[in-house]
């Protein structure tokens, strides 16, 4: 389960069948995101059963009333209504008309990104909308996502298999400039569990890398492309990262000189992982 201050983000249970019909029967919501209107409890029960049991969809839950009030999910490769490569996939959501416009969509998808980038790992997620449905546009531009300028249909849908949908994309920002995983990062993960065994350790093997006193206590970074804390080191000291952000390059990787570079070498060189991160 994941969840906010105002919504909870849990598996789907055959319960929840005429929670799902009151409003997935409207009319003004099932075609926006691609599927008919429910038109009984029983079709909404077998929905849960066939399409939503599974441990990539979840029911948004509002916390102030235990009511679900939409869905999120997402398509994995093989599954998925787009091309997309092995290790990314795509986001799907939909909220019930008396909370559109709330931002609820938004905090649903923050959470899906999070679990999709710090737990599942995924290189890249992505999203489609209908045109004529701006406001699911929006909520993933708020989010990060970029306008890819791919028009295309989704045939997989059961409304609107023959409609122009816009593709956006998000690629993963626990990706560093230099191509490392932040999530497998000693440092990211002694912040994310507040771990000051590992803090301890880190300081001292970065101390000795860098020939620079780092202090356990200073070990706090919630990622490289991230807002949020930053290792002194990272956030001032780091070649790499500067040079990057100096030159609005989302990742090295968008560096023509990439090859020749030697300081992002001494990285990559090390680490294949951080090369083909950076060349995808």
């Amino acid at each position: 389960m994941m969840e906010t201050d105002r919504i909870l983000l849990r598996p789907w249970l055959e319960s929840d069948a005429e929670a799902l019909f009151k409003y997935a029967s409207d009319p003004d919501v099932g075609p926006r995101a691609g599927w008919p209107p429910h038109k009984s409890v029983e079709e909404s029960r077998e929905v849960i059963k066939n399409f939503f049991s599974n441990e990539d969809t979840w029911a948004i839950e509002l916390k102030m009333t235990s009511e679900i009030i939409g869905c999120i999910g997402v398509l994995r490769t093989g599954v998925s209504n787009l091309k997309i490569a092995e290790n990314e996939c795509e986001v799907g959501y939909w909220i019930a008309k008396p909370y559109w416009g709330k931002g609820i969509c938004t905090e649903a998808l923050r959470l899906v990104i999070d679990y999709c980038f710090n737990v599942q790992n995924f290189d890249a997620i992505w999203g489609d909308y209908f045109p004529e449905n701006p406001a699911s546009g929006k909520v993933m531009e708020k989010c990060g996502f970029k306008d890819t300028g791919i028009v295309t249909v989704c045939p997989n849908l059961v409304v609107g298999a023959d409609r122009p949908v816009k593709v956006m994309k998000l690629k993963n920002n626990m990706i560093a400039y230099c191509g490392l995983n932040c999530v497998k990062c000693d440092a990211f993960i002694a912040t994310k569990n507040n771990d000051n065994a590992l803090r301890e350790k880190t300081a001292k093997l970065w101390s000795e890398l860098n020939q620079i006193t780092i202090l356990p206590e200073q070990i706090n970074c919630e990622g490289c492309r991230c807002d949020g804390m930053k290792i002194v080191f990272c956030d001032k000291l780091c070649q790499i990262r500067q040079c990057a952000m100096k030159k609005g390059f989302e990742t090295c990787g968008d560096c023509n000189e990439l090859n020749a570079c030697k300081t992002v070498a001494m990285v990559v060189g090390n680490n294949p992982e951080a090369l083909k991160n950076l060349k995808s």
